[in-house]
């Protein structure tokens, strides 16, 4: 995504509780204007992020402008409750804010020790979130991810998570260390709605009666 596409916004407000840390901040050219950090629920932290760091630069939440929305993958909770956050703020504030959203190991990328080694991300039972050193997606079972795991740099989404034994250094996900708008703007994609990231949605099976 061009650099300038996010660079306009005078208040662009990011909200990240895909880990164990909650992360709310207000991102600038190259760095940040303010940046909270907590490892309390994200029900109760991701907003009072958003309070701390609006009142830290002197701003109002109808001033928001833009919206830099994770969309995970990591803590469906944390995720949730970072998107009612999002979607309350496109509702009240007028005009509403532009919506832009990046995924967690994107940006884990821009965060890792060795940028061109795969990442790999609890997922479902028995599945993992891999992320290539192309920058693919794609999820894979348990047996691949033994294979690979000791080539891999593990990403933390939860306090407890499961991680394979071979999994090499884990992501210190401190988006901090981030340069601003100037990293952001090579993981940020504009969107109408932000959403959870899942690349397989939960499927039923449709109940039928048992036959005598």
């Amino acid at each position: 995504m061009p650099e300038t596409k996010c660079l306009h916004f005078s208040l662009p407000l990011l909200l990240d509780a895909s880990s164990p840390k909650v992360q709310v901040g207000v991102p600038e050219a190259k760095g940040w204007r303010a940046l909270h950090c907590a490892e309390e629920p994200a029900l109760t932290s991701i907003f009072q992020g958003v309070q701390r760091c609006l009142e830290e630069i002197g701003d109002r939440a109808v001033d928001v402008d833009a919206i830099l929305f994770c969309e995970g993958p990591g803590s469906t909770l944390g995720i949730r409750a970072a998107l009612t956050l999002a979607k309350t703020l496109q509702s009240q504030v007028s005009p509403p804010p532009a919506n832009f959203v990046y995924n967690s190991l994107h940006a884990a990328s821009l965060l890792c020790e060795k940028p061109d080694k795969p990442i790999l991300a609890d997922y479902r039972q028995g599945q993992w979130y891999l992320r290539e050193s192309s920058g693919e997606i794609r999820v894979i079972e348990d047996a691949e991810a033994l294979e690979i795991a000791s080539d891999c740099q593990g990403l933390r989404q939860r306090k407890s998570w499961k991680k394979l034994p071979a999994i090499g250094p884990d992501v210190d996900y401190d988006l901090s260390r981030l340069n601003g708008l100037e990293s952001l703007a090579t993981i940020l994609h504009p969107i109408d709605q932000p959403a959870l990231f899942d690349l397989r949605p939960a499927t039923f099976r449709k109940w039928t009666e048992a036959e005598d």
